[in-house]
């Protein structure tokens, strides 16, 4: 497997980002040790796509690695952070900022392969009493992988768009990043009053760098898995929340239709992932995030259907399935897969690619329109 090294690239100061009569914060610095941890790199660089041994769902350790950014400290007081993608750090192009005390912050989920610019800024009552000049920096992986995300209190994230593979030299996405993201649940399961696990830096992080806009939950509300939820997504007023209740169990996720254990509620599978992809479907819906209770199972389909659609290999639709296992949510198999929709789409005859396969049965058995399929693919393809 091809392995190209992280780039971080210092640029010569940007004059249009201070003002000369301000006094500068000197040695800015970005650092990166690169995307993945040692174990998250030595399972993606290893052609055993299947077996993720020692790490197996009992574990929190999805969490991407930082970019560090310092510089010299002039007195003893809190600093922004102002993150930019364009060079010339005006407030249209600043995509997102942190307060933070002392004279280090490290900066989690930059796309990979886009060019960032950051400043520090020191301020009393709004006014700039120091700042910084630009340096930029720029994340490419090591090896293809997820864009796995820190995102505090919530286990599993990543988008979707960040997995690729390298053409030439040069990393390239199957999907745009920033769009899709799938994750673990944002609150309790199961409660009688609404409990928020995702913390204040979380939904910071969700809302200012992230800005999601629709949260659609998989988890189903007959037996309040949902946890009391019910209009509102616990990411805030300005989040669309969606719920979307699906069946598991155990069954084949694709194809269940009936009442499970203890709950009477008629689930149909088929017509939900029907709304799933008409909520895609719409343009004005994204950033998404799509989570059921931990991101396994109703939520790795989906995501099989969507990589599907944009084109990915099915190596890479497994694999991601498979990167599940480095957070703590349960062990997932490559039979899992199979058991639970793999086989049934490997097994539709119209179409000879795993790609085409999707593609038709979402159009010929869970009833998406060829219309609806080509906005998703329009909306997301790189």
């Amino acid at each position: 497997m091809k392995k190209v090294l992280l780039s971080l690239l210092a640029v010569v100061p940007l004059v249009s980002c201070t003002t000369a009569s301000i006094p500068t914060i000197n040695q800015l610095k970005v650092a990166s040790k690169g995307h993945f941890s040692d174990a998250q790199l030595n399972y993606l660089s290893s052609d055993n796509y299947t077996d993720t041994t020692p790490y197996n769902g009992n574990m929190s350790v999805s969490k991407p690695l930082p970019i560090n950014i310092s510089w010299e400290n002039l007195e003893n007081k809190a600093y922004k952070i102002e993150i930019y993608h364009d060079q010339s750090c005006n407030d249209s192009s600043l995509i997102t900022s942190y307060v933070v005390e002392g004279n280090a912050f490290d900066f989690y989920n930059p796309e990979f392969n886009k060019e960032y610019y950051v400043k520090v800024v020191s301020k009393e009552n709004e006014k700039i009493t120091a700042q910084s000049e630009a340096v930029s920096f720029k994340e490419i992986p090591a090896v293809p992988g997820p864009r796995n995300l820190f995102v505090d209190g919530v286990e599993n994230f990543r988008d979707i768009g960040g997995w690729g593979k390298f053409v030439n030299n040069q990393y390239q996405t199957y999907m745009k990043q920033g769009m899709l993201y799938r994750s673990g649940r944002f609150n309790a399961d199961s409660v009688e009053q609404v409990n928020v696990t995702i913390t204040n830096n979380g939904l910071q992080e969700i809302n200012n760098h992230l800005k999601i806009k629709t949260e659609i939950d998989l988890r189903r509300t007959s037996t309040n898995e949902v946890g009391a939820l019910t209009n509102k997504s616990p990411l805030g007023d300005n989040v669309n929340y969606i719920q979307i209740p699906m069946a598991f169990g155990g069954k084949n996720i694709l194809t269940f239709k009936g009442t499970l254990s203890n709950d009477s509620y008629q689930y149909d599978n088929p017509s939900a992932i029907k709304n799933f992809f008409e909520v895609l479907a719409n343009e004005n819906n994204y950033p998404i995030n799509f989570h059921c209770s931990i991101g396994k199972d109703r939520t790795g389909c989906m995501a099989y259907l969507i990589e599907g659609l944009l084109g990915f290999s099915e190596k890479d639709m497994c694999r991601d399935y498979m990167f599940t296992n480095f957070a703590d949510a349960g062990m997932c198999k490559i039979s899992d897969i199979n058991d639970r929709y793999g086989d049934t789409i490997s097994k539709y005859e119209n179409g000879n690619t795993i790609n085409e396969k999707i593609y038709n049965y979402l159009n010929e058995v869970i009833g998406v329109s060829k219309d609806n399929l080509d906005k998703i693919i329009n909306i997301l393809k790189a």
